[in-house]
């Protein structure tokens, strides 16, 4: 019996390998094959001139020495990744429609956050908020897009203080800054606690507003430590590297499928987390609230010729505001309550848009969304008129909308000094 089961188990493993071995090989040929860009129909629609993807290579996050993560530090690099729709500027900023390069002195207005402040996925650089505000605001003014994918509030805090120690800033007689931005120092819980770094308490407190993506650039440290001289390691990374060359792509897809039967992260229900979950949050929270009155009173000390600088902190527009049961709302509820607890400077302001546009069900999806279940019989004046280009990040039209709510409350505030 047991010579048997054996042979039996042995067949299945002849037999099995070889179709396995075939099938991975046959989902890496599928893979080369591209499918349709969303770019392609967004070109087709008339959202932009570009057929390919603008941004991929600035969804790569680059080491930085400041923040961890960042945009390219080295010119050359910045002028590699630039195109037509996308570019840095010198100063290692994507680039201001129109932003006026004399020499005289200037009001500055510093555009700070992540991805949304960034512009991506407006259709180029003359449609981002900084190109908007510096289009309507005039020639006295400077506006400088300091937002750089992924970042969160802690990391916006840092550049204001880099901007304000380069010689850049010396062109500035005054510096306002305008923070869109809120849903990174939310998502980022989402890769920590869906990970074992947090055990406790203690490890908590230590990922306060770290940045995004830093527990990846942690493990792979790790690893290369742990490689140094070690057989074993050694061994077992090569055994790991040959399954990835035979079945790696099939075990991928897989996973994949799997991964996509159940909730989203942030989409379960807020009951089911543990209360050092939620605490975490809360530092969280509470941390954002602090790396703002930091920045207020930071550019507060800059103030020349009795102007008071101002800081606008934006509480960004995303999709994901829909939910009342999330984790996302828990989240949104502590930002709320961890605001009522802060003593906040006189030169700070906020204005909050989370939930923009969301009471019109029209407006209750995306572009991406939309072009990603069909890419057929598409109503382009009704694509061309949706705020959103996806759950977090707005259209050239939602940027001109929230634009203006944005414009016209600085306006106010700076009018009243």
């Amino acid at each position: 019996m047991k010579n048997k089961l054996l042979k039996v188990i042995l067949i299945v493993i002849t037999y099995s390998i070889p179709s396995l071995l075939f099938l991975n090989f046959l989902l890496l040929i599928k893979q080369k094959i591209k499918p349709v860009s969303i770019y392609k129909t967004l070109h087709d629609i008339g959202y932009t001139k570009s057929k390919i993807d603008p941004y991929k290579e600035f969804s790569i996050q680059y080491i930085n020495p400041h923040y961890i993560f960042g945009l390219p530090i080295q010119e050359e690099k910045r002028k590699n990744i630039s195109n037509k729709y996308v570019s840095i500027d010198q100063n290692g900023y994507r680039t201001t429609y129109n932003l006026n390069k004399k020499n005289s002195l200037r009001k500055c207005i510093l555009i700070l956050g992540g991805s949304t402040a960034f512009g991506y996925g407006v259709s180029s650089d003359r449609n981002t908020f900084s190109s908007f505000i510096q289009s309507k605001i005039g020639e006295d003014y400077q506006v400088f897009n300091l937002g750089t994918p992924s970042w969160n509030s802690r990391q916006e805090l840092v550049s204001v203080i880099n901007f304000i120690s380069r010689p850049i800033s010396k062109k500035c007689n005054s510096i306002d800054t305008i923070s869109i931005s809120g849903s990174n120092d939310i998502y980022v819980t989402q890769e920590y606690l869906n990970t074992d770094i947090i055990k406790n308490e203690f490890d908590a407190i230590e990922f306060i507003s770290a940045p995004e993506s830093f527990s990846y650039l942690m493990r792979k440290v790790d690893d290369i430590r742990s490689s140094n001289h070690n057989p074993i390691k050694l061994t077992r990374d090569l055994l790991k590297s040959l399954f990835d060359i035979s079945f790696g792509k099939l075990y991928s897809t897989i996973k994949d499928k799997v991964n996509s039967y159940s909730t989203d992260y942030l989409k379960k229900d807020k009951n089911i987390f543990s209360i050092n979950d939620k605490k975490f949050i809360e530092y969280q929270m509470n941390s954002f609230w602090k790396n703002h009155i930091f920045i207020a009173n930071i550019i507060d000390k800059k103030s020349k010729f009795g102007y008071k600088n101002r800081h606008l902190v934006v509480l960004q527009p995303n999709l994901k505001d829909l939910e009342n049961k999330s984790i996302w709302h828990f989240a949104n509820q502590r930002m709320n309550e961890s605001l009522k607890s802060q003593t906040l400077p006189t030169n700070i302001n906020i204005l909050d848009l989370r939930g923009f546009s969301l009471a019109d069900k029209k407006q209750q999806t995306s572009l991406r969304e939309i072009i990603t279940i069909s890419q057929t019989q598409l109503n382009r004046k009704y694509l061309l008129n949706l705020n959103y280009f996806d759950n977090v990040h707005l259209t050239d039209i939602g940027v001109k909308r929230v634009g203006k709510y944005i414009l016209d409350e600085y306006l106010l505030i700076t009018s009243q000094d």
